[in-house]
């Protein structure tokens, strides 16, 4: 006979298949998380207790001597099956994939237990696997998704004529409770939300390697791996470490190598595209002078950008961000919602006091509380199915504050190019002539910018 039942629940499945049909339901993403999860626990048991014994009968397998495995055929409870089966050194064609398990009662599981001796492993549905549990503990017993109970049982040596049932006496040996699936529903999200970050930055490095001259195309590809790096930063702990540690220095390392560039195109824009034409139209010769350097610092970004290196470097970076390396924590228990959003909470907190402490004065300080402006936006936008509505609201605070810092890390930019540009130009030459009232112009406008932008940020 069974000397040892061990019950198993299907994990978290979808609430409706495309066919319509009960049976073909399969396991949600998030399932299949919980389900690794709740299976690691329970093989590790099943492996240094039963993995020895002998089984006999018409369902033995030479897979595992010590253990007969069976499933329903619906697909949740063959892949809740296969998932433990793989955790177990369990071979997956020989899993018995019975048609009766399916609808089957308390009554009708029992009667087949009769030809089985040793350890049974069986993956199945409520209510027949609640009321076997029960009826041989004669007890109430309630098993949620990816749950596993082990019975030690015995024969009572009676028949009970008028069911047509062996009559069992049972304990409990071990009980696991099922996950709650709630908790990978987050990893999920994250999956989701950087697999959409990792495809813009694909989107725009392809559109940007077919004109590398166009400044918007080079905007927003960088953009793209700013949010990704900001999105990646703010998952980074539940990463494993090293992976984290490679993909956050591959984008920061993408992204770095436009910032020249960027800073050139956003001047250009300045000095040359409608009203500010007309508001810099006596710093022309500026606008020439920087014409040659933004045109040089384009070659050279080109070349590093249509490098077999950078190209490797954009791969390794979406493809980590594609198939994220969670830390076994983050496997094992998930990530529960309301830590999610504590941890944006207080890298809100943070941003809001180290805002208030910040020194506008001072550029460097400035820069970078307008970076942690951007990925408190980008955070707070990207995950906002899990932050939920409230916590939203720090998206359009943060992008307000993003863009007032911004003009102004602009205008102090602007300053220092053109002082570059004008310093650069030999004194008493024709060219110093023409050069130096149009820099001192533009000098002179950017600076009221800046003070202007200071007065409006100490209010």
């Amino acid at each position: 006979m069974v000397e040892t039942l061990i019950l198993v629940r299907h994990a978290k499945a979808e609430d409706e298949s495309e066919s319509g049909r009960d049976f073909d339901r399969e396991l949600t993403h998030a399932g299949v998380f919980s389900c690794n999860a709740a299976m690691e626990q329970a093989a590790s048991i099943i492996k240094s207790r039963y993995g020895t014994i002998k089984t006999s009968g018409k369902y033995s397998n030479a897979s595992a001597p010590g253990l007969t495995l069976w499933t329903s055929p619906a697909p949740r409870a063959a892949q809740t099956a296969c998932i433990l089966a793989n955790k177990i050194g369990y071979k997956t064609k020989d899993i018995e994939e019975l048609p009766w398990l399916y609808e089957a009662d308390s009554r009708e599981f029992l009667n087949h237990m009769t030809d089985i001796s040793g350890t049974l492993v069986v993956v199945g549905h409520n209510p027949c696997l609640e009321d076997v549990a029960s009826d041989l503990l004669d007890e109430k017993v309630t098993l949620k998704k990816a749950a596993a109970i082990a019975l030690d049982l015995e024969d009572s040596g009676n028949t009970n004529q008028n069911q047509d049932q062996t009559s069992f006496k049972a304990r409990i040996s071990w009980f696991l409770q099922g996950p709650d699936h709630k908790n990978w529903n987050t990893l999920c999200e994250i999956e989701q939300t950087l697999a959409i970050a990792a495809q813009r930055i694909l989107t725009n490095a392809q559109e940007l390697a077919f004109d590398q001259n166009d400044a918007e195309t080079l905007h927003q590809y960088r953009v793209s791996l700013r949010v990704a790096r900001s999105l990646a930063l703010f998952v980074a702990p539940y990463f494993k470490r090293a992976e984290a540690k490679e993909l956050l220095q591959l984008l920061k390392g993408l992204q770095a190598e436009t910032s020249r560039l960027r800073e050139y195109d956003v001047m250009w824009e300045l000095l040359t595209t409608g009203d500010a034409l007309r508001t810099y139209a006596d710093a022309h010769m500026i606008a020439l002078k920087l014409l040659p350097v933004r045109a040089k610092e384009r070659s050279r970004f080109t070349e590093y950008f249509m490098s077999r290196k950078t190209q490797r470097a954009i791969l390794q970076a979406t493809e980590l961000m594609q198939n994220i390396p969670w830390c076994k924590v983050a496997l094992n228990q998930g990530i529960p919602n309301k830590d999610f959003c504590a941890r944006f909470d207080s890298m809100a907190a943070n941003y809001a006091q180290d805002l208030a402490l910040c020194d506008i004065n001072d550029a460097l300080a400035t820069h970078d509380i307008r970076k942690r402006s951007k990925q408190l936006r980008y955070v707070a936008r990207d995950f906002s199915v899990l932050l939920g509505e409230k916590r939203g609201e720090a998206e359009s605070q943060a992008e307000d504050m993003q863009e007032l810092l911004g003009r102004l890390c602009d205008a102090r930019v602007n300053l220092r190019i053109a002082q570059e540009l004008s310093a650069d130009v030999p004194q008493q030459t024709p060219e110093f002539i023409q050069v130096q009232p149009d820099a001192q112009t533009f000098i002179a406008s950017e600076q009221k910018t800046v003070d202007d932008l200071l007065e409006e940020l100490s209010q």
